[in-house]
């Protein structure tokens, strides 16, 4: 009986963690969305014959490279921490690059060093952590091609929200011309 008491009381115990741990993922980016700074980042074109694999849209952004003083600190892979501003058209830029993480009042992201620009050798291009756009399976096609049609076209004005706090993010959505890619593919789905 007492065996049966003890098992009863480590499933109750595994059961609870197993709870814990998404509700905890749910309510941290919750408090993100809530509590964190939303920047807009203007997208930029992607290789079109890679732009989609699996489930969701691969996002580039005009904003994904930054001036830094000594180029050759920094190598291929290293991982920075990116200090995010805002030009006075409201969309957001990476200020500058770290190795040291800045505090928690602070907006930033961890970002990945990826090459110098050939054009400008002080200006190194970094990967931003939320370069991926999740949307429903059966629908990512057709948002792909709407997507890449849009931002192709130099009168619409495409970007992605992303909420910020103290280096973590929750991407909002994306957009053109302030209307969300998922409600302009449900109007033209509609027609």
């Amino acid at each position: 009986m007492r065996l049966i008491q003890n098992n009863l009381g480590v499933f109750i115990a595994v059961a609870l963690i197993q709870l814990d741990v998404p509700a905890w993922m749910i309510v941290r980016q919750e408090i993100i969305l809530t509590n964190g700074t939303v920047y807009r980042f203007k997208t930029a074109p992607v290789d079109p014959y890679d732009a989609f694999r699996g489930r969701y849209i691969a996002l580039n952004f005009e904003s994904s490279n930054v001036k830094v003083q000594t180029p050759s600190l920094w190598n291929s892979g290293d991982r920075a921490f990116a200090a995010i501003a805002v030009v006075s058209l409201g969309f957001a830029y990476i200020q500058s690059l770290s190795k040291e993480q800045p505090g928690d009042s602070a907006s930033y992201v961890s970002v990945m060093v990826q090459y110098p620009l050939p054009e400008d050798t002080s200006r190194l291009a970094v990967q931003l952590p939320f370069n991926k756009f999740f949307v429903e399976e059966s629908k990512a096609p057709q948002i792909e091609k709407l997507y890449n049609e849009m931002r192709m076209d130099s009168s619409k004005n495409t970007y992605a929200e992303v909420s910020i706090r103290a280096g973590k993010f929750a991407l909002k959505g994306v957009f053109v011309d302030g209307k969300s890619i998922l409600d302009i593919a449900r109007e033209t789905d509609a027609q």
